[in-house]
């Protein structure tokens, strides 16, 4: 019975969807990485790019006011 069971694991089959999505998730960085991006430093990531983007918002607002 277990020869059965464990030739059943091998034979099943994902979708092609399935294989992607557990691809995608699958973080390969190592442990110390992983802790480093901790929830102060994403928060400066974002604050960061919202200032980037508000600057581009900025800028294209200016050219667009000069050009058009």
């Amino acid at each position: 019975m277990l020869l059965i069971d464990g030739m059943m694991n091998i034979m099943k089959k994902n979708s092609v969807l399935k294989d992607m999505w557990i691809a995608f998730r699958k973080d390969d960085r190592p442990h110390w990485e992983v802790m480093a991006d901790d929830s102060m430093n994403k928060f400066l990531k974002f604050c960061i790019s919202c200032v980037f983007l508000w600057m581009g918002y900025q800028v294209v607002v200016a050219l667009w006011d000069r050009f058009i």
